[in-house]
């Protein structure tokens, strides 16, 4: 959890990003993360203040933002959306690119106040500014502004750190997210607070770093497209090197995203039957993911051991080099006993980065 400003904060960890602010008025939620999160949320909740959560407002329809609606609203939220949320949430709805039917929501999820195009709200003090994008990532995306506290959540419309995911089913399209994007850079100053829908807490330059990459892949792809490529070219490649900078541990459900990432890169890999080199590079907040069991234990002050250690052996296994940043084992004190086996400890993870890069491997990194 981040307090970001006045009576703003940000809970980071189950599905999107939660925005959160307190009053006299009740809590008012940005999206409702996943249900399995409940504890986790409702203890970072408490820790801001005594205050119920009262309102609800959800981003979009997706499940990582709005599986947790009807327990809010089975304790008092009052669930505000755009009406295409409630419609996909309303009936069964597929989407193909995660191969997955959803089934309707049960009626206690259901958002209950809703709008078409532009809505304000006055809570706890504050000014809150919701307004429905074209569609983008999906046909009901909305940015939440705290407009007192210069403070915007625009959602799965800017994925801070990440390549995003765009759901062509329900109306997503990457002229749409474009779009999006210049509509959230010409929103923002130098000072506004940007939440994005997954990420670090972000500014008016990495709004434009993202809108710029989203324009510069539209622009590769067509230009492939162009060429009679077909859809199977494009993506598959004979000859990868990728490099992963971890710093933070943030879940899809109760899978750490960067290992999800990195599942997903291994099996692509499989499937292409490409030639192809992983790393992986564990620093500052997540280096504790390299440990053994014992170490583990000692570092977290917990008795379960690394839950980790199994979905690392198998991506070690599957030919990931993992390594752990020299710099952040020895502000701890590790040394090689403390280490899973297979681990490698480098230098320092910043110069690893930049050794890798210049060796022509492409950086990815995950701030979570």
């Amino acid at each position: 959890m981040t307090k970001l400003r006045g009576n703003v904060s940000m809970l980071e960890g189950s599905g999107g990003n939660i925005a959160a602010l307190t009053g006299r008025d009740g809590k008012l939620l940005v999206d409702a993360g996943i249900t399995a999160s409940r504890p986790r949320i409702t203890e970072a909740l408490a820790s801001l203040s005594n205050d119920p959560v009262k309102h609800l407002i959800n981003s979009h329809w997706h499940f990582d933002h709005t599986d947790g609606n009807e327990w809010l609203h089975s304790v008092g939220a009052e669930i505000t959306a755009h009406e295409n949320t409630r419609k996909h949430l309303s009936v069964t709805t597929r989407v193909e690119d995660w191969n997955f039917t959803f089934p309707p929501a049960p009626s206690g999820a259901l958002p209950t106040k809703l709008f078409d195009s532009e809505q304000t709200l006055h809570l706890n003090g504050s000014t809150i500014a919701l307004k429905m994008y074209s569609p983008a990532h999906t046909d009901s995306d909305i940015s939440v502004e705290f407009t007192d506290a210069d403070i915007v959540h625009v959602a799965d419309t800017f994925w801070n750190g990440h390549f995003p995911f765009i759901d062509y089913s329900t109306g997503g399209s990457i002229d749409g997210m474009i779009r999006a994007a210049e509509t959230n850079v010409a929103k923002v100053t130098d000072k506004t607070i940007v939440i994005p829908g997954h990420g670090p807490i972000g500014n008016k330059s990495q709004l434009t770093e993202f809108r710029d990459m989203l324009v510069s892949v539209r622009e590769k792809v067509a230009d492939l497209k162009n060429q009679g490529k077909s859809l199977d070219e494009v993506v598959r490649l004979t000859d990868l090197r990728v490099a992963f900078s971890v710093a933070d541990l943030a879940f899809e459900a109760d899978l750490p995203a960067s290992i999800f990432h990195l599942q997903l890169i291994t099996n692509d890999i499989s499937d292409w039957k490409a030639k192809a080199q992983v790393i992986t590079v564990f620093h500052t907040n997540a280096g504790h993911v390299t440990l053994n069991d014992d170490s583990y234990n000692a570092e977290r002050k917990m008795a379960t051991g690394n839950p980790y250690k199994k979905l690392l052996a198998e991506l070690m296994k599957r030919g990931v080099q993992v390594e752990l940043c020299g710099a952040t084992a020895a502000v701890h004190n590790w040394g090689n006993e403390d280490l899973l086996p297979g681990i490698k400890v480098n230098t320092d993870a910043m110069a690893r980065m930049s050794q890798l890069v210049q060796e022509g491997f492409v950086q990815i990194t995950e701030w979570d």
